[in-house]
């Protein structure tokens, strides 16, 4: 910890590989983003301006070595709606070209937070093809490079509301997260205030580009629906998504659900293989790698 060269302030974003095998590592607190030779070998940073825009997101494709940063403006402009830009990140670590401008979500809410209020969503492809939906609809478009709409895929879907017993699930998560990170138990009615919740739960959880061009979508498995000694084991990072995911062809025909390992929380779609974090009966977590074709069978 700390702020000089191969040093990181509190809570690292991400990790890019790129081209040359360099490292990036988004470094917000200390405002700039870290960057490591092959050897492990600090190299020269480079400065994020935050007055100019906050990075919230990060995405790396890993054939093509390619990251994005979705950048919200510090200072939207007076009167107009929140708008993210979905940016190039290069190897020096600077934000290049934008890719796409998509509207802002409702996460942040005043000084709180507003659960499953519609987000964008996106991931990006080998060619920076940008893959764009709000999660609130089941409906995910493909944007090239120049920013033209080449494809939507779309399924039909039943918003599910949100329960007493889910919202319950979720503070169970979150108290046991706060006590751990040295939140006095006294203070946790008061941080519950600054949480609110929208109607329905999200039209799916992630998508990812697969094997081939395919694209999976894993739906929103509702914590309401665990038993009571399950909920106080409940991660919402991690159980959130549910383990039977849709699959498309590259073509956005639907091809049928395949259902992933118990546990098991895919991170990274590399060619024909899926790698994710596979925890235990004791919660001890494992990287993991499934093969593609054997979920496919």
């Amino acid at each position: 910890p700390g702020s000089g060269p191969g040093e990181f302030g509190r809570g690292p974003l991400d990790l890019l590989l790129t081209t040359g095998d360099t490292v990036l590592v988004p470094d917000v607190q200390n405002r700039r983003m870290n960057r490591f030779g092959p050897d492990g070998a600090s190299l020269p940073s480079f400065p994020v301006d935050l007055a100019k825009g906050r990075p919230l997101r990060f995405n790396w494709d890993a054939p093509s070595r390619s990251s994005a940063v979705q950048v919200r403006p510090t200072r939207p402009e007076e009167g107009s709606a929140g708008m993210d830009a979905i940016r190039v990140v290069e190897t020096s670590g600077a934000f290049g070209d934008t890719l796409l401008v998509v509207p802002s979500g409702g996460l942040f809410e005043g000084a709180g937070l507003r659960y499953f209020t519609p987000e964008p969503a996106w991931e990006i492809t080998d060619s920076l093809t940008v893959i764009y939906a709000v999660n609130s609809v089941y409906s995910i478009s493909f944007y090239d490079r120049d920013g033209s709409l080449r494809r939507i895929v779309r399924k039909a879907f039943q918003p599910r509301p949100i329960t007493e017993r889910d919202i319950r699930a979720i503070f169970v998560y979150l108290d046991r997260a706060w006590l751990a990170a040295g939140v006095p138990p006294q203070r946790l009615e008061a941080n519950h205030q600054g949480i609110g919740f929208a109607e329905f739960f999200p039209a799916f959880f992630s998508f990812q580009v697969g094997y081939e061009g395919s694209l999976w979508v894993q739906p929103v498995r509702s914590p309401g629906d665990l038993s009571d000694e399950e909920i106080e084991r409940y991660d919402f990072v991690e159980d959130f998504g549910d383990s039977e995911w849709d699959v498309f062809d590259r073509e956005g025909r639907y091809l049928g659900i395949v259902s992933m390992p118990p546990r098991f929380q895919p991170r990274l779609f590399h060619h024909d293989a899926i790698y994710g974090v596979l925890r235990d009966d004791l919660d001890v977590q494992h990287v993991v790698r499934v093969c593609v074709m054997e979920r496919l069978r």
